[in-house]
């Protein structure tokens, strides 16, 4: 690839310019003001997904909590409008682990097809998402481990069944959606994951009272930025719901929990 925006996928853009061809937008503002809109249109997508996973998760008012932090922190729907990239990802993320939840206590197909498919939209939009579908495995493997205690094979082999259609899934949407990989697929996969691994900008920026240099950011600043931007009272729901999930998982009852450790290893 020639240029760095060949590491992101194309699903945003490839929607913009349908919709420009649709209803024939030639005119500059009205491409920039549809491409707010559909930004936030993903935004609002996500945060629905994110309403029902709650409610499914906990009960309806626990779901209504989790959609009023999801609306009212500032910095995430600030970026809901112009964000092609994160806010995007995050609608996805969203969606897909609505799907992942249904994978692991609905027993078919369709739910594990849809999980990979999504999957991929993740890893095409941000190649960051890599690690969702190894943690998936992951848990699919413990899962039916729990399951199949008595019988090792037979849940290996269950594993490996749904682990192999999941990941077929992911394979095909990740190369349909991300034109970078049609002409190398695995060397260009490979370029573009070293290129986010150590990403080549050379800004410089403020903090601590200091300019420091993008590749001299310390250790501390990720968590320092999460609390400056995220409201305080958000913040000790994250740390009571994390606290509270890590003390009352027991790995022994994955079976009856696989979404608890999917979460805990995510995180």
């Amino acid at each position: 690839p020639n240029s760095i925006l060949g590491a992101y996928g194309v699903l945003f853009d490839l929607i913009s310019i349908f919709i420009e061809e649709l209803f024939n937008l030639t005119d500059k503002k009205e491409i920039f003001t549809m491409r707010h809109q559909l930004n936030f249109t993903f935004y609002f997508l996500g945060g629905l997904f994110f309403f029902l996973l709650s409610r499914k998760l906990f009960d309806h008012k626990i779901a209504v909590i989790a959609i009023l932090i999801y609306v009212l922190h500032p910095r995430l729907l600030a970026h809901g409008f112009f964000n092609p990239k994160d806010s995007i990802l995050q609608s996805f993320v969203a969606i897909t682990l609505f799907t992942i939840y249904n994978t692991l206590y609905n027993n078919n197909n369709k739910w594990l097809i849809i999980s990979g498919l999504m999957s991929g939209v993740c890893i095409a939009t941000r190649i960051n998402m890599i690690y969702l579908p190894i943690i998936f495995s992951l848990v699919v493997l413990l899962k039916n481990y729990k399951i199949n205690s008595n019988n090792i094979k037979k849940g290996l082999w269950l594993s490996l069944r749904k682990i192999g259609l999941y990941l077929t899934c992911v394979v095909i949407s990740l190369y349909i959606l991300w034109p970078t990989l049609w002409e190398n697929p695995i060397n260009n996969f490979i370029w573009a994951f070293n290129l986010m691994k150590d990403f080549p900008w050379s800004g410089k920026l403020l903090y601590m009272e200091n300019i420091i240099s993008s590749s001299e950011i310390p250790w501390h600043y990720i968590p320092t930025y999460i609390f400056i931007t995220t409201p305080l009272l958000f913040l000790c729901f994250f740390i009571y719901g994390f606290v509270n999930i890590i003390f009352r998982f027991q790995i022994d009852n994955i079976q009856n929990n696989p979404f608890h450790l999917l979460c805990i290893l995510g995180i």
